[in-house]
């Protein structure tokens, strides 16, 4: 969907910016809130034949399913409580593309991302349960966010979703303990928003004042100087 928020609330810091049902809005939207638009595309093909536990995560490093070097770098995939992780080949149990998850469905399943990142979007997969409990974590690790997501069963389910601060990690939960996959993974981007609020001129730094000939000014290193107007007191 399009941003629901007006033009006069994105420009001011709120996390997640929005989230969408369909690829299309999704791009488009890219391009309206991120200065940098690229991302990185995993659809997890060259995995097992059959459906496989590929061990305690998934990652660029390798593991039982994929070996080094065969997924994108910049995430790891885990399940919670120490769990393993399963690869589901394409049509193994209906599905078009292949994905991977949570082995145990009592079990839901973590994205870590290394770089953080600013955008996400993915393919999500429920067996048991049309409902995605999506929960979304900033730099430092603590919930922003988290989201109820239709999440029809055995069919693949767009979502994705813009934030205007880091994220550093994504966690799926189904409920009734369904088994949440995901696949057709996107990610990156950098779509932080910069607007003239309190939390901005928090981060910015005028001294000395008063001054006599030389002023400094310090930014926070996300905001790019375009122009300067100084003022006498009298205006």
């Amino acid at each position: 969907r399009s941003p629901s928020r007006g033009l006069g609330d994105v420009y001011k810091r709120q996390g997640v910016i929005d989230t969408y049902d369909n690829l299309t809005d999704f791009n488009d939207n890219l391009i309206i809130f991120c200065v940098d638009t690229t991302l990185t595309s995993e659809d997890f093909t060259g995995g097992p034949a059959g459906i496989t536990d590929c061990g305690l995560t998934i990652s660029s490093g390798g593991d039982s399913c994929f070996g080094a070097g065969e997924i994108e770098d910049g995430f790891v995939t885990e399940a919670s409580n120490s769990t393993t992780l399963i690869n589901i080949p394409p049509g193994a149990i209906g599905n078009t593309d292949s994905l991977i998850g949570a082995t145990t469905f009592a079990e839901y399943t973590i994205i870590n991302f290394d770089p953080n990142v600013y955008a996400v979007a993915m393919d999500i997969w429920e067996n048991n349960d049309p409902n995605t409990e999506v929960r979304i974590f900033d730099a430092g690790g603590t919930l922003i966010e988290t989201l109820q997501v239709t999440t029809p069963t055995n069919a693949q389910t767009f979502f994705g979703f813009i934030a205007d601060e880091p994220i550093s990690k994504v966690e799926l939960q189904g409920s009734n303990d369904s088994g949440e996959l995901f696949g057709n993974f996107l990610y990156g981007a950098e779509c932080l928003i910069i607007g003239v609020d309190d939390n901005l001129l928090s981060q910015v730094s005028l001294f000395p004042n008063p001054a006599t000939d030389i002023v400094n000014i310090q930014l926070p290193n996300t905001v790019e100087m375009k122009s300067i107007a100084v003022y006498d007191v009298l205006g």
